[in-house]
Order: structure tokens, then C-alpha cells, then sequence
């Protein structure tokens, strides 16, 4: 069993700090929310299906992972949020898995990506997360090194009534659309995909809420047309109503860097560092995907805050498993998070369209420069066996 940190709760700071709404915050709101008032719906969402070595050299007792370096990097990792969404990160610091890594590290939990991406772009954080919006719009104003992604797949969607005869966002002509509300996160995608069929002058957008019942009557009742918001919303809609719906996002933006992790120019070349962080978050998931009990009752030792309600937490741990699970290679998770220049191109156009683009020249972001591609062979050189037998020889009582 790997190490555990000697006193984390003198490294963990401002664990009350939660995300912005549009994103990452608005999936735990969300998730809770529902957790409480719709628990079914969080069930079912359960159902469905943020760096390495600090230096290099092999060390037989290094309990999985790659470096065993005796020398020990300090490192300041700012994450947009203290909720379980980063509950990857949080099981690997109790686990030592940062410190079998070779680094001392002090996780900050921040009031949101702005302040994430802020904290690294002037170099008071190595490292730090942010939703992917966010950090392009910093990229505009000052280099981010983006290098790895825990959240994999979009965590909004679109959908339409099964039968309303529309298949495609092209089909929206003359309709209405619902979002969250006129500020949320899934808006500025709407509007870029509503550009690219051609018909943004023909769609009508209103704040549908984010509320399940209300959403479904508005549905019902023929005021929209077709939803767009987070997930878990779209869920307990389809949970409460019965309704059968038509995926509208397309499938490029199904999967892609939702909230990359980045460093600044000042690490842009330590390779060993991001690797090492991206290995010490795989194996913090390793160990969650094969334990969740075991997973949330280490994260409990140093954040008792965060499974005060059992119940609500083991709902809220399985709900952000769907978009963090890596895909499976011969039965083994194989890790990655790794995104090349293109996928953050998607999302660099949705930024830098509409009528208040949050990057106005999205040319003086070379992405091919900036993203930084890690080998995933590295990612996952640690020893897998030993993680998940110590996920499941943990005490959870």
C-alpha cells in the first residue's frame, strides 16, 4: 500500500471553494440537487456510464508508481472547485500516489476556472484545471500549456422529442430552443452550432430553467422545441416524463478536452512533471473506478466535508464516473486524457464566435505551439495490479 501524506490537511487549502456555474460547478449543483430531489434520476445517471515524475529511475518500492525519485518538487496544483469532480486528485493525495511521484504537493481548491487559470498564468500555481472555455480565453491574453484531462466527455447535451421529426440541428429552422439560462455554458456551443447549419436568424433561445419538471412541461406543452443544458438535467427530464429523446450534439463534441489541465511557460518543458501528475490522476481513478466505497472513504480521511452525506456522495461519485471512465484495452483501463491541436480547435472556434466572442482573435493562439501531447504509454507505466488490490483491501469502515 502506497504511502499516505503525514498531515494533509496543513497542504490542502480552501476546500470551500466551489466552480463556476456554466461548468464544473453547475455539475455538482446539479448532481446534489437531483441527488436529493430526484435520486432516481442520479441513479440512473450513476448507470450510465485534473502531474508524473518530478525525476526518473526505477525504485522497487515505489508502491506503482514510475519515478521514486529521492528528491521531492514542490507543487502547487490549483483546481477550479473542491467538489468530488476532482475526486481523482483527492484519492491520489491521500494515497501518496502524488508523493510515489516524487512531488510535495498542495492542492488548492479555487472560486472557479478564472481564478485557476489566473493562478498559473502569473506563476503562483504550477499547474491547474479550468473549463475549456475559460482557459482559451486566458490563452488569448497569455501562454497555457494544456497537457491532460480528467473530464473526457461533455457533460451538456441537446436533445429533441424522439417524436418531433427533427434528427439534426439543421431540422431547428423556425423552432425554440431551452438552455439553463441565456448565460450558461452550453450556450455559446448552441449558438456555434446554430451558425454552422446557417440558421441562428430562424432559432428562437429562451431560459428554459434547470429544473427537470419545469423543463418538461415546457417540453410538453410545445414552448420548446428541443433542450440544451447539462446532462443530469436532460436525465431527470426523460426519468420524469417518460420522454424518449434524439441526441442533437454532434459527435465531435461528445468527447474531447472539457477541462484540461495546463501549466505556464516556465514548465512548458518539464515533461516528467506533467507526466507525473497525469499517472498519479490515473491512478487516483484506477483506484476509485475499482472501489468506490473504498475510494470515497480515503477521500474521506482528509476531506470529511465532501461524504458527510454517504448516500449523496457515493450518488454524486458514480454520476462523474461517466465522464472521467477511460475507455477499456483487454479488460485494463487504458489512460490517456491526452487531446492533440484539433480537438482544442473545435472548441477554440465555439469561443471565438457569436456576437460576444470570449476570444476576439482566435489567431494568436497557436495551439499547435501550446498543446502539449503526452505519451500515453508513460501515462500508464505504474503498476496496475497493485493499485486496484489496493483499492480493494481498503478499509471502508
Amino acid at each position: 500500500m502506497s504511502k499516505r501524506r503525514s498531515s494533509p490537511s496543513e497542504r490542502a487549502k480552501g476546500f470551500a471553494g466551489h466552480h463556476e456555474k456554466e461548468r464544473l460547478g453547475a455539475r455538482e449543483d446539479v448532481v446534489l440537487r437531483f441527488a436529493r430531489k430526484y435520486a432516481s434520476v442520479v441513479i440512473v445517471l450513476a448507470s450510465l456510464s485534473l502531474v508524473a515524475s518530478a525525476c526518473g529511475g526505477e525504485d522497487s518500492d515505489n508502491d506503482g508508481g514510475s519515478s521514486g525519485a529521492a528528491a521531492t518538487q514542490e507543487l502547487e496544483l490549483a483546481l477550479s472547485g473542491g467538489s468530488l469532480a476532482f475526486y481523482s486528485y483527492f484519492a491520489a493525495d491521500t494515497l501518496g500516489y502524488f508523493e510515489d511521484e516524487g512531488f510535495d504537493v498542495n492542492i488548492v481548491s479555487t472560486g472557479g476556472s478564472a481564478e485557476s487559470a489566473q493562478l498559473v498564468a502569473s506563476g503562483r500555481a504550477d499547474a491547474g484545471d479550468a473549463t475549456i472555455e475559460t482557459m482559451l480565453a486566458t490563452m488569448a491574453q497569455t501562454d497555457l500549456y494544456p497537457f491532460y484531462n480528467q473530464f473526457i466527455r461533455e457533460y451538456r447535451g441537446w436533445v429533441t422529442p424522439a417524436d418531433s421529426g427533427i434528427t439534426d440541428i439543421s431540422d431547428l429552422a423556425g423552432t425554440t430552443v431551452g438552455v439553463s439560462s441565456l448565460s450558461g455554458g452550453e450556450v455559446p456551443m448552441v449558438r456555434y452550432l446554430l451558425e454552422e447549419a446557417g440558421i441562428t436568424d430562424s432559432v428562437e433561445l429562451v431560459a428554459a430553467s434547470e429544473e427537470p419538471p419545469i423543463i418538461g412541461n415546457a417540453i410538453e406543452k410545445g414552448r420548446i422545441q428541443s433542450y440544451a443544458g447539462s446532462t443530469s438535467t436532460i436525465i431527470g427530464v426523460t426519468t420524469g416524463t417518460g420522454l424518449e429523446v434524439t441526441d442533437l450534439l454532434p459527435p465531435e463534441f461528445q468527447e474531447g478536452p472539457i477541462a484540461p489541465v495546463f501549466t505556464s511557460e516556465e514548465h512548458a518543458d518539464d515533461s516528467e512533471m506533467m507526466l507525473g501528475i497525469a499517472r498519479a490522476v490515473s491512478r487516483g481513478t484506477l483506484f476509485c473506478l475499482t472501489n468506490p466505497d473504498a475510494c470515497l472513504a480515503a477521500i474521506g480521511e482528509d476531506r470529511p466535508e465532501l461524504i458527510e452525506d454517504p448516500e449523496v456522495a457515493a450518488e454524486t461519485l458514480s454520476a462523474y464516473f461517466e465522464f472521467t471512465t477511460p475507455p477499456e484495452v483487454e479488460g485494463r483501463y487504458r489512460f490517456g486524457g491526452v487531446f492533440g491541436p484539433e480537438a482544442y480547435e473545435r472548441y477554440l472556434a465555439v469561443v471565438s464566435s457569436g456576437p460576444e466572442p470570449q476570444v476576439e482573435d482566435p489567431d494568436a493562439i497557436d495551439l499547435e505551439a501550446l498543446v502539449v501531447t503526452l505519451d500515453e504509454d508513460a501515462i500508464n507505466d505504474f503498476d496496475y495490479d497493485a493499485v486496484v488490490d489496493e483499492a480493494n483491501d481498503y478499509p471502508t469502515n
